[in-house]
């Protein structure tokens, strides 16, 4: 039970947060692999 006790101590904005910021740059890396990959796609259908 201790652990529970000291996982809820943990501000939860703190970890939103960082959640938040996790996401952003997981949302950043997959446009730039879609953006890549469409580059790719257009290079093999023009050659």
């Amino acid at each position: 039970m201790a652990k529970k006790g000291r996982a809820k101590s943990e501000k939860p904005e703190a970890l939103i947060s960082a959640l938040q910021a996790a996401n952003e740059e997981l949302r950043s890396k997959l446009t730039d692999i879609q953006i890549e990959l469409h580059q790719e796609k257009c290079k093999v259908t023009t050659s």
